[in-house]
């Protein structure tokens, strides 16, 4: 919390009275100043184990954003960038064995893991005046981790696949709605809710 989500704020205080202090300089850029936070993908996604890591990158974002709503009409872009499983040596563990890599590919849509130099190329890019639209985002840079792999078989899990026109209950009508479950599109889904004690 002292370095990822303090450490922040104190920079950014900092950076931003003397962006204010020396104001656009066409000849540099159309921004009088840009500052780009390293945050995670674990500013959304959220990591048993590790809350303290988690509350402090999700603590960042809106840090990120508050920052960049105060002060982007003085020409200052806040912006973001969200690495996802990217080759270090602090996450070795994670990738330096066959298995290991095959377990962490499980989470990355993209099925290979990031390099730092794509880290890089992105800061410069959102330094630079070709991202001067872009304020108060994260660009995530993650192989879609962030698309929630987990999810990526889709409606089909847990559906019961109906013949056509044919309905079913929901389950427990009476201790929480009542709806009728339909066949549209090839799955079930629920087509009408009614209050309990009402009439489907």
């Amino acid at each position: 919390m002292k370095v990822n989500l303090r450490g922040a704020f104190l920079c950014a205080r900092e950076a931003v009275r003397e962006f204010l202090n020396r104001g656009v300089r066409p000849e540099v850029s159309v921004a009088a100043g840009k500052l780009i936070f390293t945050s995670s993908v674990h500013e959304v996604i959220p990591w048993t184990g590790h809350v303290n890591y988690a509350a402090s990158e999700g603590g960042l974002m809106v840090l990120m954003k508050s920052l960049a709503q105060e002060v982007a009409e003085k020409r200052i872009r806040f912006t973001s960038i969200g690495p996802g499983a990217v080759r270090t040596p602090i996450n070795t563990a994670a990738w330096g064995t066959p298995e290991a890599y095959a377990e962490l590919m499980k989470l990355v849509p993209y099925k290979r893991i990031g390099e730092v130099d794509e880290i890089g190329r992105a800061a410069v890019w959102l330094a630079s005046d070709f991202s001067d639209y872009i304020v108060g985002t994260t660009l995530f840079i993650d192989g879609g981790m962030t698309l929630y792999p987990g999810f990526e078989t889709g409606a089909e899990m847990g559906h019961k696949i109906m013949t056509a026109h044919e309905f079913v209950p929901i389950e427990d009508r009476r201790r929480t709605r009542t709806g009728l479950a339909r066949l549209r599109n090839g799955r079930s889904i629920v087509s009408r809710w009614s209050r309990i004690g009402m009439s489907a």
